[in-house]
């Protein structure tokens, strides 16, 4: 494998790390009872996390053997879009979903404060 692989591989590996602390924070919050927001992380971390692992498989298991019963490398790569993309996507909406449900939230526990009439001294 050359330096390439290597690094793409490596980086691969890095991004998996970071959708695993993002699932963590999901079930952190699933545990801590706020639902909704800790299944949207974990649903999205995982997605975004199988999307990378998807495309890891796909390259160094289908490939390959696509290439050696005499595939081409344009059916991979429509085999590749197909699986990635989709899970990517749904991921990226999940987390966009995530964000605004979270700032909804925070504007929700933070509108009574300021509606409170302070009394002139």
């Amino acid at each position: 494998m050359n330096i390439t692989g290597v690094l793409s591989i490596t980086a691969d590996a890095l991004l998996c790390l970071a959708y695993l602390v993002g699932i963590a924070a999901g079930v952190i919050a699933l545990v801590r009872r706020q639902t909704r927001l800790g299944s949207l992380a974990t649903a999205a971390f995982f997605l975004l996390g199988l999307a990378v692992v998807a495309r890891d498989v796909l390259a160094l298991v289908v490939l390959p053997a696509l290439l050696k019963a005499g595939g081409t490398y344009i059916t991979y790569s429509w085999l590749s879009f197909c699986i990635e993309t989709p899970l990517f996507m749904i991921g990226v909406i999940l987390l966009v979903v995530l964000i605004f449900t979270s700032i909804q939230k925070q504007a929700v526990q933070a509108t009574p404060e300021e509606e409170k009439v302070h009394p002139a001294q």
